[in-house]
């Protein structure tokens, strides 16, 4: 069981209690990870798949006008619409990562930011729209991975939402978060 003590506001993100996580996403959008990661190693800059999906969540300015934008942008890709035509996870594959405690609770939190203003979302459209997303250029993508690697605890928390959202030794039920406030 994880203490509160490893979960204070400076404690590096690489440094907090990493939770299993599994996201359905569609094939394109698994090969789209696949190629940042590879482009990424081909220039002597070593990320896994979970730093790369990290470095993109914590990335995300929940503040930005365009994300529901951006969101909407990736669901109505002809691969999410063959998906809603076919049984459920018909073309998606799992994808499971172990992520820091405070980048899942942030997600959920990103997630949560989405449905208070009206909107529809789920962890795996978010993590699809920002893996869809990422920057084409490789030096902002490393900046980004840079920023994790260096990045507190603290950087995970949602600005309009509590630190303790982030920051709670509280693990989530596996599964869909059909309820994330606390």
């Amino acid at each position: 069981m994880t203490s509160p003590a490893d979960l204070t506001p400076g404690r590096p993100l690489l440094r907090c209690p990493k939770w299993p996580t599994m996201q359905w996403l569609p094939q394109p959008v698994i090969d789209r990870l696949g190629r940042l990661v590879d482009e990424l190693t081909a220039c002597g800059f070593k990320a896994s798949r979970g730093e790369v999906i990290c470095s993109l969540v914590l990335g995300c300015d929940p503040t930005r006008v365009d994300l529901e934008q951006r969101l909407y942008a990736y669901k109505v890709q002809p691969f999410n619409h063959q998906e809603r035509q076919h049984p459920p996870r018909a073309h998606s594959r799992p994808l499971a990562l172990k992520l820091p405690s405070p980048i899942t609770l942030r997600i959920d939190g990103l997630v949560r930011a989405i449905r208070d203003k009206g909107g529809s979302a789920y962890r795996h459209e978010l993590i699809g729209a920002l893996i869809m997303d990422a920057p084409n250029d490789l030096a902002d993508l490393k900046g980004l991975c840079r920023d994790f690697r260096r990045a507190p605890a603290s950087k995970a928390v949602i600005p309009g939402q509590p630190k303790r959202w982030v920051l709670s030794t509280e693990r989530p039920s596996p599964g869909a978060r059909t309820h994330v406030a606390r």
